[in-house]
């Protein structure tokens, strides 16, 4: 591999720009990975695609980036089980039934209380508020990038100063 020069930045550039373009941000990744892989193989695009496999390869053989991947999916299932067996509207149904989900500040103040309360790991956090919140959030006509930012904004800070967590 040669000496770092600014075509370093094209992958990352190009990531940037594909998933701005067509919100895929999955083909954005992998066509970012692909042409960092192509400049490493000076410019060769199936020995590039060769190596973005192995640096992929690379990544997952390492037991804890596994590990998290694994539990990622595993967490994932398991509130989309919640989700397909009606966990979801149901307690959202509970809380309309109590009265207290009234107005879009309520929506949002939920969406912090969930990640303070469920501090057990940022990814989790992230996965149940998302999950929860979402139908809320479309009632009440609130952004889903609002969502997003309050999900992320409780979720790993809360989970950080929290001395008993996963981290």
């Amino acid at each position: 591999m040669a000496d770092p020069n600014w075509t370093s930045l094209l992958p990352p550039l190009l990531a940037i720009v594909l998933a701005v373009w067509t919100r895929q941000v999955f083909v954005a990744l992998g066509a970012g990975i692909w042409l960092g892989g192509c400049l490493i193989s000076h410019g060769h695009p199936l020995a590039g695609a060769q190596v973005a496999i192995d640096l992929i390869v690379k990544v997952l053989e390492d037991g804890d980036n596994a590990r998290v991947v694994l539990f990622t999916f595993v967490i994932g299932a398991l509130i989309g089980t919640v989700e397909s067996c009606g966990g979801v509207k149901g307690f959202i149904n509970w809380i309309d039934d109590s009265g207290w989900m009234t107005s879009p500040r309520r929506a949002q103040l939920l969406v912090w209380l969930t990640g303070v309360l469920i501090f057990i790991e940022s990814n989790i956090t992230i996965l149940v508020a998302g999950a929860l919140a979402r139908p809320l959030f479309d009632r009440f006509k609130i952004s889903r990038e609002r969502l997003a930012y309050l999900i992320d904004s409780t979720a790993a800070p809360v989970c950080m100063l929290i001395p008993l967590n996963a981290w």
